[in-house]
């Protein structure tokens, strides 16, 4: 039963990563002469990277917030009607760390091959473009 249930979250953390970074992506792609512009006032290669990797941050982190917080409210709230697996269903402050910190993990992830992309952008190609 150990081993399904590490399956399953395996497979759950890789489609966090797929989607998050498909939207990363998605992201760039839509806005790639509005990072040419960032290039062309004066940001460096490095600071439009970390631009990315921090929107990704914000994204992951924020909805990390939302469901974190919900699970911290909510099985207090349903805990007469579980009790026969309350023991199962317990998050601690660790448990919210850890969550955080996946959170961070599936951020920088997904947001370094994007990040790479808008890194070597060139400039007179990205607005050429339009």
């Amino acid at each position: 039963m150990n081993l399904f249930t590490h399956a399953i979250i395996g497979a759950v953390f890789f489609m966090l990563l797929f989607v998050t970074g498909n939207t990363m992506l998605q992201s760039i792609r839509e806005r790639v002469p509005e990072f040419a512009v960032l290039k062309t006032s004066g940001f460096t290669d490095n600071a439009v990277l970390w631009l990315v990797i921090a929107e990704a941050m914000l994204l992951c982190l924020m909805a990390a917030l939302a469901g974190l917080v919900l699970a911290k409210v909510a099985i207090p709230i349903t805990r007469p009607a579980i009790e026969d697996y309350v023991t199962l269903l317990q998050t601690g402050w660790a448990d919210t760390l850890r969550g955080f910190g996946l959170a961070l993990l599936v951020a920088v992830i997904s947001s370094l091959y994007p990040a790479w992309q808008v890194r070597r952008l060139s400039i007179v190609a990205a607005l050429s473009r339009r």
